[in-house]
């Protein structure tokens, strides 16, 4: 079973975010190979809510796998998709969901957004 790990993030509103990951796991942290993968990742309010706040998947272009064999990919937002953002605080986690149709949730926190003042 893989715990998730925890993670704080913040939004800088209209600017790019881009936050890289490495997925490692056993006894000797190995790479997992992400080959046929697909990552995921939610922000809501709080964890009960319905309402999705943002979305960001490998099928929608917002999570990139960036090396299959060494684990490794990124959320990566232009910042016009992050100026429209309007939450303030909310909580999110990244899942990923294997080639065997396991599922598993690597990270999870809280997500914070910086309002910008030059707009």
């Amino acid at each position: 079973m893989v715990y998730p790990g925890e993670l704080d993030i913040v939004i800088l509103q209209g600017a790019t975010f881009r936050r890289s990951f490495v997925w490692k796991s056993g006894p000797l942290q190995e790479p997992v190979n992400l080959a046929g993968a697909e990552i995921r990742m939610q922000i809501r309010y709080a964890k009960p809510d319905d309402q999705v706040l943002m979305e960001a998947s490998t099928d929608n272009g917002l999570i990139v796998i960036e090396d299959t064999e060494n684990g490794a990919f990124a959320i990566d937002i232009p910042g016009e998709t992050t100026a429209e953002y309007d939450f303030l605080t909310g909580v999110y986690d990244i899942e990923v969901k294997v080639s065997s149709g396991e599922i598993f949730r690597l990270v999870e926190g809280r997500m914070k957004l910086s309002q910008e003042v030059t707009r």
